[in-house]
């Protein structure tokens, strides 16, 4: 990091660090007054100006070294990757082809019956319950046990929604859907690397 980076990026960094540190003090020890604004547009700027410095901001040699290395990695990863398939005799791209699709439906059936207990919950139990409550603030309908049995539906609803989405995460990892995940994304990396 320390060669990678031109003495440039460092002063703003430390510019950036310093205009953070300024507003917190300022906003605890003097919170009355509105001097802790004064840093906010320089925290603001630092960014800006960094992503408009693009490579400005590199020691050339050592972009260029880091660049060769990461390319290089990359391109034996890919290496790699073709082997692994090959040895399980996935050596074309239409039986790549073929395994990302049935990664892609397997990760499909996994999530489609908690994404619709989600779906119907947040329909019937949140999303009706919510337009009660805005017609009954829209005609001063102040029935209290009638809006807390509304708010009880809405909290019910959530808590189908969330223990939907504990099992899917549960179900995700205790039958190896992780996996097709990590096959699928391996298929797109070599998709794109080809293309």
């Amino acid at each position: 990091m320390k060669k990678l980076f031109k003495k440039g990026y460092w002063v703003m960094m430390a510019v950036l660090i310093g205009s953070m540190i300024a507003f917190g003090l300022l906003a605890f020890f003097i919170p009355e007054k509105p001097y802790y604004i004064i840093p906010v547009p320089v925290a603001f700027l630092v960014p800006i100006i960094l992503e408009f410095s693009c490579e400005k901001i590199y020691n050339a040699e050592e972009r260029k070294r880091e660049l060769t290395e990461a390319r290089g990695a990359y391109e034996q990863y890919i290496q790699d990757l073709k082997s692994s398939l090959a040895s399980c005799e996935i050596d074309s791209a239409s039986k790549r082809k073929a395994l990302k699709t049935e990664c892609t439906a397997r990760l499909e059936k996994q999530a489609k019956p908690y994404n619709t207990i989600s779906t119907n919950a947040y329909n019937i139990l949140v999303g009706v319950p919510i337009g009660a409550i805005v017609s009954a603030i829209m005609y001063e309908n102040n029935d209290s046990a009638a809006l807390t049995q509304i708010v009880g539906l809405i909290m019910f609803g959530l808590l189908i929604i969330g223990f939907s989405k504990a099992f899917k995460t549960l179900t995700y990892y205790s039958d190896g859907h992780f996996k097709d995940r990590y096959l699928l994304e391996v298929l797109n990396e070599l998709e794109y690397a080809e293309d």
